[in-house]
């Protein structure tokens, strides 16, 4: 009965120091750090987390207490025994990679915005020559006579030219222009072959005499001076002087005849009374 005894208390010592000298195996549990490294399992195997940002319990039974986002204390940090909790990861950047569902995505970067181009600002010339304004024709001046025209050998008479300052509109050099043309005189020939007469005025009246009966066409040179006006809204003088020749008046001039009478038209009427 002792020997018995014996050998039945032996046997549990050596059972009892097996189980204190076997080496144990510890499972990484889901408030370990080691979920940090991108792969937990807690020690019942039913909580699983590949994306190393957090983890969320499956509970296994009613006494599980789930983690408590604001306390840290509870859930957690395994039970409350001041461990560090999980961080909370960082919204991904450019190059990163995004999960989604665990379906890795590429993230993608806004494309930057083009900044809206400064239209460029035309440049207008600041010389501008008479020669430039070939394909402006100012305004022809008005040439009256009285008497229709007509006037008597050795008779002057006068012409009376005129016109206004006025403007055109068209294109220069590319570029829409306004040009305006002033009046400063003119020019008369007189179709006689004498000398043509120049005035700096407007109106201007100009008498001549014609020595010989007869049709004279006469001519009109009228002076201006001008200036261009570019999108920019600078008046721009224009150099040298812009001419346009115009047909005037023709001229009809007539001859006095006269013969000794012995009476006169009144007391005696005759032919060419």
């Amino acid at each position: 009965m002792r020997a018995s005894a014996i050998r039945a208390l032996r046997s549990f010592v050596l059972i009892a120091v097996a189980m204190s000298t076997s080496p144990s195996v510890e499972v990484p549990s889901a408030q370990s750090s080691d979920c940090r490294r991108g792969f937990c399992i807690d020690n019942g195997g039913d909580q699983v987390d590949i994306t190393g940002g957090g983890w969320e319990p499956v509970p296994s039974s009613p006494t599980e207490t789930p983690p408590d986002a604001t306390n840290p204390e509870v859930g957690n940090d395994g039970g409350g025994d001041n461990t560090t909790p999980n961080p909370v990861p960082a919204p991904p950047g450019p190059g990163d990679l995004c999960w989604d569902n665990l379906t890795p995505l590429g993230c993608t970067t806004p494309a930057p915005t083009e900044p809206t181009p400064t239209p460029t600002q035309p440049t207008y010339p600041d010389t501008i020559y008479n020669t430039d304004l070939i394909s402006f024709t100012p305004h022809d001046p008005t040439a009256t006579a009285p008497n229709e025209a007509m006037a008597l050998t050795n008779t002057p008479l006068p012409i009376t030219l005129t016109t206004t300052t006025h403007t055109l509109t068209g294109t220069l050099l590319t570029h829409p222009v306004t040009v305006t043309f002033t009046p400063t005189g003119y020019t008369l020939d007189h179709g006689d072959n004498t000398a043509p007469t120049h005035t700096a005025d407007n109106p201007a009246t100009v008498s001549h005499t014609y020595t010989a009966r007869g049709q004279y066409p006469t001519t009109v040179t009228t002076s201006y001076t001008a200036t261009v006006t570019f999108p920019d809204g600078i008046p721009r003088p224009v150099r040298g002087t812009i001419t346009t020749t115009t047909p005037g008046p023709t001229i009809r001039i007539l001859a006095a005849h006269t013969a000794t009478v012995r009476t006169t038209c009144t007391t005696t009427p005759a032919p060419g009374c």
